[in-house]
């Protein structure tokens, strides 16, 4: 009977004294404990949630900037690319014999004193034209701006194929390039080479027309052709003869020296390099800035 009376007791009933009035006393002395406990939680909630609102503004402020336009970011390349084209234009001579180059010359390069040809050069195109006169012949000289070497690109598809120890041996022997800085400036001089046809006509008859080729260690006649201006359509079916480094040895040596007493020698194909090579440069920069001109208008 005892027992059960007890069990039926409520729990605090059962505690003692002391635990029955510290848990009567704490409870009345912080009577407020909870509602600050959720107030303090609800400032802290608060604050997260304004710091992930100010971090989302943030990204929707970074996100609403203005973005530059395609022609925008044109612009800004191309102006980036004129101002480098520039600084390479800057390597060019001072004319020195104005009087050598007739229309408006799109360039300061040096002409020799002693070059007997007088050069047509508008700027916009991508050749030159020399001119003279030799006891009754008329020498004309069209000179065209770099070309891109086709063996290159052949050499490009050849590596694609080769395997690894291919490939090292590449890259020792461009590393082997870099040892002298002087040989590395010169590279793409000596690599540019320049197309150039030569033709000499008389006051009647047919001319001739020397396909050559200049850098900077001269120049070489790579085919030679008889041109009829009356029978003009048939030169593409007549006979051209052989290709020029096929025939005797002497009979290139006498062609050779039949365009030197004419004053193209490798004097003149070396100063031509140079001259073709700063023109196409300068004709780079100018087609830059009329292509940055459409974009603007």
């Amino acid at each position: 009977m005892a027992l059960s009376s007890i069990v039926r007791m409520p729990v605090p009933a059962i505690l003692p004294p002391a635990i029955r009035l510290t848990s009567l006393t704490g409870s009345q002395r912080y009577p407020h404990s909870s509602a600050l406990f959720c107030t303090v939680k609800h400032s802290n909630l608060s604050l997260h949630g304004s710091r992930k609102s100010k971090a989302g503004l943030s990204v929707r402020s970074s996100k609403s900037k203005k973005q530059p336009s395609p022609d925008e970011s044109l612009l800004r390349v191309l102006e980036s690319e004129i101002s480098k084209a520039a600084v390479e234009e800057s390597d060019g001579y001072t004319v020195v014999n104005s009087s050598s180059v007739s229309s408006t010359p799109c360039l300061d390069e040096q002409v020799p004193k002693n070059l007997p040809f007088k050069i047509q050069d508008n700027p916009g195109q991508q050749m030159i034209m020399l001119t003279r006169e030799y006891k009754g012949e008329t020498i004309n000289v069209e000179v065209y701006t770099p070309a891109e070497d086709e063996d290159e690109d052949e050499d490009e598809d050849e590596y694609e194929d080769e395997d690894e120890n291919e490939e090292e041996e590449v890259e020792e022997a461009k590393s082997h390039k870099g040892e002298d800085e002087d040989e590395d400036d010169s590279v793409d001089d000596y690599e540019s080479r320049i197309p150039l046809a030569v033709k000499v006509s008389k006051k009647s008859g047919p001319s001739l027309e020397f396909g050559c080729t200049a850098d900077l260690d001269g120049f070489e006649i790579d085919y030679l052709s008889i041109k009829d201006p009356e029978n003009a359509q048939e030169d593409d079916i007549a006979y051209q003869g052989p290709k020029f480094s096929d025939l005797a040895e002497d009979l290139q040596d006498a062609l050779y020296k039949y365009l030197e007493i004419r004053g193209f020698n490798d004097n003149t194909a070396r100063f031509l390099h140079d001259y073709m090579t700063s023109k196409d440069r300068k004709e780079y920069t100018i087609w830059l800035k009329r292509l940055k001109k459409f974009v603007e208008e």
